[in-house]
């Protein structure tokens, strides 16, 4: 089921390849060349910069050895991918906690029950902790 919702998205790219292509080949040969002057005017000007930024970060971070495990570039882009995927879901995870907290709360005021009064305080604690 999940091929079948996947493919018209995969297929879009190919479906206006024809369009795109020559649109593309217009770009390269007509409007780039009139830009190439201010490009290599831009590259002259920030070369320097660029250049201190390499001794810089040479300078800061050339003492550490390079480490190749021989590990696949996918690999680390998925292993990426997992971290912002469990970073998000504990994010939310504690958002939708202290949302129940304030729900508990706010029933047992309106029973006229007395909730612990530091849950909530937590509660507000964790999200200035967050927001700092």
């Amino acid at each position: 089921m999940l091929i079948r919702l996947l493919l018209p998205l995969l297929g879009l790219g190919t479906l206006f390849a024809w369009l795109f292509d020559p649109i593309m080949r217009w770009m390269t040969e007509i409007v780039l060349p009139l830009f190439e002057p201010f490009t290599q005017w831009l590259q002259a000007v920030f070369a320097p910069v660029g250049q201190f930024l390499e001794w810089l970060f040479n300078l800061l971070f050339g003492w550490i050895p390079d480490i190749s495990l021989g590990v696949p570039d996918w690999v680390t882009t998925t292993l990426r991918i997992g971290m912002l995927v469990l970073l998000a879901y504990f994010a939310s995870r504690s958002n939708l906690k202290c949302r129940q907290k304030k729900l508990e709360e706010s029933q047992a005021d309106s029973t006229g029950e007395t909730a612990p009064e530091s849950e909530g305080e937590q509660c507000q604690d964790d999200r200035q902790r967050q927001q700092s």
